[in-house]
This record gives structure tokens, sequence and C-alpha cells, in this order.
């Protein structure tokens, strides 16, 4: 072997095992984890955002974008809601005759990323009855880097919309994840019935967090009887936020929710029902009685034969596969309820009296820190990287965790129906539900030197600040 040669397979070998070890490091990371760390600016995980069409976004559970009026039908005030329901034909948001159409931004991914997001897309087509068709115009997804982070909206909403991927979310079961969304789906913790499987630590959570783990009301969600599903690939990990924050009520499958791999057999499960994709896949077998193999067997055209199917044998890399003889005596474990126990909410401890973990929630929080970001962004330092700013005992000051909480307070979303709680917790400075220090006061007492370059208050009113107050009080008198 010539020395050209060994240079080169010197070359090959070291780029194999950098990728074996880079993608070793991202596989250790759940679904929760990856979307934080992948956020390239704090920004792009505020709570409101403006569309690129100029419409004021509400982001839920960390990934997901709605619209105001959108969040005010899901998560808002449940009479309410179960009044606007009856006008609201939810099953609209599906996509028609399971067509689903979708287009890259042209320069926004390299080859290699458009390869993992068309090998999630296969997923999708390949265990359900959706197809994914390319598209430049009509209603449409559009995979883009977008505005940093990743994130999606719920469901069809007509026109194109938005599945963001910054470079850190480009991977096979973030893509999926997000996809799931766009379909349709709500993350697997925020079920209504999730008291009976996970117990949420809201005492372990910062109260900061606490918006982002409620609960969808059930006015608003159809299970289509798919028992709740801790490895669903829309589940979140237990340290989502902070560490343990929540726990499976089966402490076998604690280790198991944030899975990032791929679809799961009941999530395969849920999108062929909500699609009915055993009539427009098997018509003439949709009826045949698939029960004799468990509660989870359903009619699906496996490797083009209609037949039933069962959950994949652990540790299969196909979560499907044909029923066989064997699943007539045994069933895929079913998720049943544990007797849930009730929490007591705390912002200082937990429910066995240890301290709530001071951590931070990005990896580069040091960095950030030094660069002087814990007085020049301090509110959203202070919702990412108390530890490096030394923030941990700052609970109790009165300031506002998003930059557009004073236009907002401004168009009365402070007393909003369906808004009074999320504003509660996010601009309770603005909606005046604490008493304001004067700013160099709270630098003081935040620990940062007096004279530190600091956003509190903003002095900065800028044209996109303007554009922000022109359009959420146009929204109020619409």
């Amino acid at each position: 072997m010539n020395t050209t040669t060994m240079y080169v397979c010197a070359v090959v070998l070291t780029v194999t095992v950098l990728q074996c070890v880079q993608a070793a490091s991202i596989t250790k990371k759940s679904i929760d984890e990856i979307i934080m760390a992948a956020a390239p600016k704090k920004s792009a995980l505020d709570t409101f955002h403006m569309s690129p069409e100029g419409e004021i976004m509400v982001t839920v559970d960390l990934d997901i974008r709605m619209s105001i009026t959108e969040y005010m039908e899901l998560k808002g005030n449940p009479e309410v809601t179960r009044q606007k329901r009856k006008a609201l034909k939810f099953l609209d948001r599906r996509w028609e005759n399971c067509k689903v159409y979708y287009e890259f931004m042209r320069t926004d991914f390299n080859s290699e990323e458009r390869a993992i997001i068309q090998e999630a897309i296969w997923e999708w087509q390949n265990y359900t009855c959706l197809e994914f068709i390319p598209a430049t115009s009509g209603d449409r997804i559009i995979f883009s880097t977008g505005q940093g982070g990743c994130y999606s909206m719920l469901g069809k909403v007509g026109g194109p919309q938005a599945i963001g991927l910054s470079r850190g979310c480009v991977h096979k079961g973030v893509v999926i994840h997000e996809i799931g969304h766009a379909i349709g789906w709500i993350h697997e913790q925020a079920r209504p019935d999730r008291d009976q499987f996970i117990r949420v630590n809201f005492n372990r959570i910062p109260t900061d967090w606490h918006d982002q783990f409620q609960k969808f009301l059930t006015s608003t969600i159809n299970y289509y009887q798919v028992p709740y599903d801790y490895r669903s690939v829309m589940h979140y990990s237990g340290n989502a936020v902070a560490s343990r924050s929540i726990e499976t009520l089966d402490p076998m499958y604690q280790t198991v929710i944030g899975q990032r791999r791929g679809l799961s057999f009941r999530d395969i499960q849920l999108a062929n029902a909500m699609y009915n994709c055993s009539k427009m896949l098997c018509p003439s077998n949709s009826e045949t009685e698939c029960s004799m193999y468990g509660q989870d067997a359903f009619m699906f055209k496996l490797d083009g034969t209609c037949r039933c199917v069962c959950p994949g044998s652990e540790g299969d890399s196909a979560p499907i596969m044909a029923c066989g003889p064997i699943h007539t005596t045994t069933t895929a474990a079913a998720t049943t309820p544990v007797p849930a126990t009730t929490t007591t909410l705390s912002t200082t401890t937990t429910s066995e009296g240890e301290p709530m973990e001071c951590v931070d929630l990005r990896e580069d929080c040091a960095q950030l820190a030094e660069d002087g970001e814990c007085a020049m962004d301090m509110e959203r330092m202070y919702m990412f990287c108390k530890k490096s700013c030394n923030f941990c005992d700052k609970d109790k000051m009165c300031m506002d965790l998003d930059p557009s909480c004073p236009l907002l307070a401004l168009g009365n979303f402070c007393n909003r129906e369906g808004f009074v709680k999320l504003m509660s917790m996010r601009c309770k400075k603005s909606c005046e539900q604490c008493t304001p220090v004067d700013p160099c006061e709270m630098q003081r007492q935040m620990g940062i030197p007096i004279g530190a370059a600091s956003s509190s208050p903003r002095a900065h009113f800028s044209i996109a600040t303007a554009v922000w107050g022109f359009l959420i009080l146009a929204w109020t008198l619409d």
C-alpha cells in the first residue's frame, strides 16, 4: 500500500469516526433537548412571534406555532371553546384526500439535509396512506430554516405554512415530529388524559415555563380510541426544561419517553385512524376483524398486501409487522392508567422537599454570560441561563419575559378570554401584577454591575416594534 493510498484511507477513517461520534452525541439527546439546543438565538423560543405574513403567532410547547385565534380556541376557556367548536370544523385541518403538498425553500438546505428530510417523509408515506407531493403554490408545507429553531403549525392552516428546521433540527426523528404537528398532532404529554399516565412536576419546573406544560382541552382533542403512548415520537422526555419534569406513573417507561428514532406503532395506528387509511388502502378488507390479534391490531396494506398488522417486536427496526399466531395470545403492552397522585405546586421545592435545581437550559449559556448577555438581554437570560447568570434566587423580580409584553398589554390581552393565564405567566410587569422597581435597582438585585448595558427597560423603540403595536391594535379593533 503506497503513501497516497494510506493517506486517503486515514482521511476516510477519520471522517467516518467523526460522523459516528457526532451521531452518538445526537442520539443521546431527546426530542425536547434537540429543539431547545437547536434555536440559534434565544429569541427563537420567545412566546410571541410575527409570521412573514405579519400575523401574530403564539409558541406552544416549545415548537408549535398558533395564531391568536387558534390559541384561544385550543387552549383558552373551556366553556368559550366548547361554544366555538360548533362552528370550527376542526376536521378541516386534515389534508384533503390524504395528499400533503410540500416544497423546500430553495437555498436553505444542502443535499444531505434534503435527503434526511426526504427520509422522514418516506417514513410517513411508508406507514400511512398520506402521500407527500412536491408543489410550489396553494396549500403546502414549506421546509425552511425559518426564524430559527424547530417548529411547525398545527394541521393544515391554508396557504403556505412553515416547518422551520434550523441546522440543529435536521435529524430524521425531529423532522418526523414536526411533520406530525403539520398533519394535526399535539404533543403526547399535552393530551387531556395525561394525568392517568404521567406526572408533570410543576414544582421542579421554573414558573416562567409552566405555560409550556398545559394540557389541551378535552373538547378539542380526538384520540381516535388510540391509548396513551409512551413510545410516541411526539412525547417529550422526562427532563424537558428541568430535571425530572415529567415522570411516568409506570416507572418502566421513564427512559422510553422522548425517543426520536421514528414513528411508534401507536403513532402509525393514530395516523391511520385519523385519515381513515384502512378504507382507503384496503376498501374490500376494511371490515375484516383484526381484534382476534389484540386491541391494537388494525388493517393495513403492508408490503403490497392488505393484512392485519400488530406492533413490531421490541428492538425491531420496523414498528409494525403482520399479525401472526403469537398475537392471538400476546397483545401489545397496553398503556394501563396508573392511579395518579396529587402534586402540590411549588416554585422552590419538590414534593420530596429537595430544592429545585438551578440549571442552564442552553449549552451556550456560559459563553453568553461571558459575552455580557446577562446584562444586555436580562429577561431571556433569566429564562434560559439562570445558573450562568447567577439568577437562581431571583424568582420574585417584577419583569416581563417576552419583548412584546408591553404592546400586548396595550391591546388588552391581559384580560382577554383565553389569554389571562398566559399573560400572567409571561407579562407580569406589563399586566401590572407586580410592583415595578427602578431599572438600576433591578440590576442591583439581579447582581449586575450598575452601568452595564441592559435591555431593561427596553429603550430602543424600533420600526419593528411599531409595526407590532399597529398590528396588535388593529387585531383588537377587528
